[in-house]
């Protein structure tokens, strides 16, 4: 009983209280070195949203509610008060890790979105085997510095698929490599609406969806949406869609209408939906090559690549997931083993919002007689149900609408396009909550001195 009691005084002591505040504190400022050397998602994955930081918060939670009733705190109100309010701050923070999200919504000038791409990045695979079907997704940060690890089983009837992470290339280069044994590869550059070209590359039966638009590579389509369908025949390739799309020859500067399908030549730009595609490479039997890049620094439009293998009935595959981790979609893979399909995806994802945004017009500022930009901002429509809210978003004006903030973040380099930054946070009133709560109770204590 006495070791029980012991141990009780103990884990609920002012000592431990104090020291894990000391730990606590120490741990977010290398968190804030590890951001400024690494990176912030690097900083996320060992420190921020790692294992032993959420036990920290637990012991501190656990040592001061058990503090209240160890030294009867209801006797002393401010004491009462200080302890109350890391409670009320400590479980605000709990309810942004798990209930909160934050991601981007890019809006076209005349473009209406019902959902945002989460800051978030996931990892998933997808695994099918006649009419079986596995889905699995994981948040997942990936650390520049090291130390990922990431290992899954998967049961495909009475045998056992086993997914691992082997690898991590902070900067990936794509490139094909013709094989006698291969099949169809692509490398398209693809350019969105007011961004740059970025290259995308596609196997054999692949597809993405970019924008409104969806890309099928030597497969079917299965959508009635806006798509690109590219496919061999004859030992050429072909390019079509089930809408009218244009083709433009720079050398020529000759512009055409199609209808159907035609043949794909490199050199030709193909516009449809608001994407130009061209092509970088194609490869009737090839294989993506993917090597590491050695550079100081990732830049803008440099990729990253985790690389998996996978591994079912004795035989071994890889999977090469190309992406950017935080905000950033990612490029799927797919491979076969045997008669198991995998698909994998490393990226943000879709989360659907309770509402519909609509972009009117974006206005770029300028200061007179200049062209050094002063202030941007984006004419909305917030649409729920019958409820329509025209509002002016633009910096420290954000929109505010059933818990969720909407910011003015960045905008496309034509000027008819915005990127809003969209938040919820469950946690924030029980945190302000309890700076108030802070305040109050240090308050009381200043003035109880003051009167003794």
């Amino acid at each position: 009983m006495n070791f029980f009691r012991s141990a009780f005084s103990k884990l609920f002591s002012i000592k431990l209280s104090i020291f894990l505040f000391i730990i606590l504190s120490v741990s977010m400022a290398v968190g804030t070195f590890v951001e400024n050397d690494f990176g912030t998602e690097t900083a996320l994955s060992l420190v921020y949203k790692s294992r032993w930081f959420e036990v920290l918060w637990l012991l501190l939670i656990l040592n001061l509610t058990g503090g209240i009733f160890l030294y009867r705190l209801w006797r002393e109100p401010s004491v009462l008060l200080i302890h109350l309010s890391f409670l009320l701050i400590f479980s605000g923070a709990v309810l942004t890790r798990y209930s909160g999200y934050e991601g981007t919504v890019h809006l076209r000038e005349g473009e209406e979105k019902s959902y945002m791409i989460s800051y978030d990045p996931y990892i998933s695979f997808v695994i099918k085997k006649e009419n079986q079907s596995i889905k699995y997704e994981e948040r997942f940060y990936v650390s520049s510095a090291g130390g990922n690890f990431f290992s899954k089983r998967f049961n495909i009837g009475s045998s056992t698929l086993s997914i691992q992470l082997v690898d991590f290339l902070p900067v990936a280069d794509i490139d094909l490599v013709e094989r006698s044994d291969g099949a169809p590869v692509a490398l398209l550059k693809i350019k969105e609406r007011g961004k740059d070209f970025k290259k995308y590359p596609f196997k054999d039966g692949s597809s993405l969806k970019i924008g409104r638009v969806s890309l099928f590579f030597n497969k079917k389509p299965s959508v009635d949406e806006p798509y690109i369908h590219i496919y061999v025949k004859d030992n050429s390739f072909f390019i079509g869609s089930n809408y009218p799309f244009l083709v433009f020859d720079p050398q020529t500067a000759k512009k055409d209408k199609v209808k159907g399908y035609m043949r794909l030549e490199k050199g030709k730009l193909y516009a449809i939906g608001g994407l130009v595609i061209s092509v970088e490479k194609i490869l009737l039997s090839g294989d993506l090559h993917i090597k590491p890049v050695f550079k100081p620094v990732r830049g803008e439009n440099d990729l990253s690549s985790l690389i998996f293998k996978v591994r079912y009935e004795g035989e071994e595959k890889f999977l090469y997931l190309l992406g950017r981790g935080i905000s950033y979609r990612g490029i799927p893979d797919r491979i076969n083993i045997k008669d198991v399909e995998i698909k994998g995806l490393w990226g943000s994802k879709e989360i659907k919002l309770p509402f519909s945004l609509y972009l009117e017009d974006f206005v770029m500022k300028r200061y007179p007689g200049s062209d050094k930009v002063s202030s941007y901002e984006s004419h909305v429509i917030l649409r729920d149900g019958n409820t329509e809210i025209p509002y002016v978003i633009y910096m420290n004006n954000p929109l505010k609408y059933r818990g969720y903030r909407i910011f003015q973040t960045s905008y496309d380099n034509d000027e008819k396009g915005s990127v809003l930054s969209v938040n919820y946070d469950p946690g924030l009133i029980p945190t302000y909550t309890g700076y108030a709560v802070l305040f109050l109770g240090l308050f009381i204590n200043l003035l109880r001195r003051v009167k003794n």
